[in-house]
């Protein structure tokens, strides 16, 4: 990231995402109320694919609208959802696994930093540009009949061609297309098309229409729908049929819900005559988007949020060993911006494991030497772990930020939820309560549990921290903390910061108790400590070598 005041920004225009008129004002809302972003020209996504250099010479980020970034990764995306996502994984982790994609799309091609930013609006800003467009149209321009709007881009998504087909379902009503692309679409009776428009115009138009129609399947984000949503206007959204993968994933599905509008599924004219229809006899209410896609609260957002923009200088190490019901979740609680490495001791995750993660196979013998293994393949400067039946919670990654502040220290910790209880609070308060727990603290007791900790890697690189080197079935993670203790301390910060799932009977729950004991008198013998009253084992003394 180059030193700056702000963050240069470059907001795409794709054929598969946000229109010109979307990202100029898309452009035009965070220059107003951002702080930390300085957008620049707006570029095109095919342009990009060529132009890599020369985006990453001016640009700290690049975003795009779109949910797809170009049709060579359509295909590789579209192929990894359908052999790799298993059905039972929610929406909500494929959405998280979709948008880490584009990610790393876009900083593979072009070496700048991704960050998708989802548009907004600003009903007094909209409404200026209602009034500017009412005087072009001129005080006599009105509808005859309930007329719908539809301003698509004509993007590479067949689907708004058969608006002229559905059209003949509903000759009640009218429909105004804004494009120039006669000679594909046509004209019906009922359907008219205008040309492309100014957009004020546009606005002042949809805000004399009935509604406005959103016909593509995927788009992340329509500048179109939020408009009409500042309006009060109910959109008709276009969406993939429940018997598409991609049903209720993304798209209108996210955007319109009954209060604000209606759905109809591509290729099913019936559906889109009853969305219209309804639309006469319901009420909506818009209220809550004014919420959600206020500018001033999204782009208050992203100022809070750009350091997770760049880069963090943390790993991931996630052990997976026939976890393919609960790996996907715990991938999708760990944020882009770290790197990922995903140790997989069965074999058989691959197929789950997204692109923007490292995958290694690691033998299925023991805990300590697969963690060894999965350090070696982390590049970054801090690292943590992460069971694959966990989940991440809000501040794990930021824990770097005091081993930043303090150079002493050897690593640092939080809590953990287990099952809704605090697990490291109970027994740091229990012991000795204070800020940095040495040797001799983590001797007395293992306060950390594994997903807690970050800790340095050159610790482990220099030799000063293992987990065991394969001595131990149970406890390699303890002996590591031991470790880390012995090089610096490990500060306690009182936040949880993962979910620990024990829904399942776990190695911890089967391991021999004797191998902590045995792994703490080796310790003992290490670091030359004669004596240490152990919560477990009670006084334990130091063995002759």
């Amino acid at each position: 990231m180059q030193n700056s005041d702000r963050i240069r920004l470059s907001v795409s225009h794709s054929p598969n995402g946000l229109g010109v008129g979307g990202v100029q004002a898309v452009i035009r809302n965070i220059q107003k109320y951002s702080k930390t972003f300085k957008p620049v020209n707006p570029l095109n996504a095919d342009i990009f694919h060529s132009h890599a250099l020369d985006i990453q010479q001016r640009t700290d980020v690049f975003t795009c609208h779109g949910m797809y970034i170009h049709e060579e990764y359509d295909k590789k995306f579209s192929d990894s959802i359908n052999n790799k996502i298993q059905k039972s994984i929610d929406r909500a982790t494929i959405a998280t696994i979709v948008a880490k994609w584009a990610q790393k799309i876009i900083t593979d091609m072009t070496g700048c930093s991704f960050y998708h930013i989802p548009n907004g609006y600003n009903i007094d800003d909209i409404h200026e540009e209602i009034q500017a467009g009412l005087f072009k149209l001129g005080p006599k321009f009105k509808f005859n009949r309930p007329t719908f709007i539809l301003a698509p881009g004509w993007s590479i998504v067949k689907n708004p061609y058969e608006i002229v087909e559905f059209a003949k379902k509903v000759p009640e009503v009218d429909f105004v297309i804004a494009s120039d692309r006669r000679d594909i679409v046509g004209e019906s009776s009922n359907v008219k098309i205008i040309g492309n428009q100014p957009h004020d115009k546009l606005m002042a138009m949809m805000y004399l229409s009935t509604g406005v129609i959103s016909p593509f399947e995927l788009e992340n984000c329509p500048g179109i729908v939020l408009e009409s949503f500042a309006m009060r206007k109910p959109v008709i959204g276009c969406a993939p049929g429940p018997e598409s993968i991609y049903y209720n994933l993304g798209g209108n599905y996210e955007l319109i819900d009954d209060k604000t509008g209606e759905i109809y599924y591509h290729k099913d004219p019936d559906s889109f005559r009853r969305a219209i229809m309804t639309c006469f006899t319901k009420d909506y209410d818009f209220s809550q988007k004014d919420i959600i896609y206020d500018w001033n609260r999204i782009c208050a957002q992203y100022d809070q949020l750009y350091q997770g923009i760049t880069e963090l200088p943390v790993s991931c190490i996630v052990l997976a060993y026939n976890e393919h019901k609960y790996l996907p979740r715990a991938l999708a609680s760990i944020p882009p911006s770290v790197e990922v490495i995903v140790a997989d001791a069965s074999h058989n995750h691959k197929k789950i494991v997204p692109p923007y993660c490292k995958y290694i196979q690691v033998p299925n013998k023991n805990l300590s030497d697969n963690r060894t293994k999965a350090i070696q393949a982390c590049t970054r400067k801090y690292v943590t772990m992460l069971d694959a039946d966990d989940v991440a919670l809000d501040g794990k990654f930021s824990l770097f930020k005091y081993l930043e502040e303090n150079s002493s220290l050897g690593g640092v910790f939080g809590d953990a939820s287990v099952e809704g209880k605090s697990y490291t609070n109970v027994l740091v308060k229990g012991l000795v309560d204070k800020k940095v727990y040495h040797l001799q603290d983590f001797l007395r007791s293992n306060l950390a549990s594994s997903g807690s900790v970050m800790f340095r890697r050159d610790l482990f690189t220099s030799g000063k921290m293992d987990f065991g080197k394969g001595k131990y079935r149970y406890g390699e993670d303890y002996r590591a903390w031991i470790s880390v203790a012995a090089h610096g301390g490990m500060k306690y910060i009182d936040q949880t910061i993962y979910y620990y799932d024990t829904s399942k009977n776990t190695i911890t729950r089967k391991a021999p108790i004797e191998d902590a004991k045995r792994m703490l008198e080796d310790s003992m013998r290490e670091y030359g400590v004669e004596e240490v009253e152990n919560v477990s084992f009670g006084v334990l003394k130091r063995t002759p070598d």
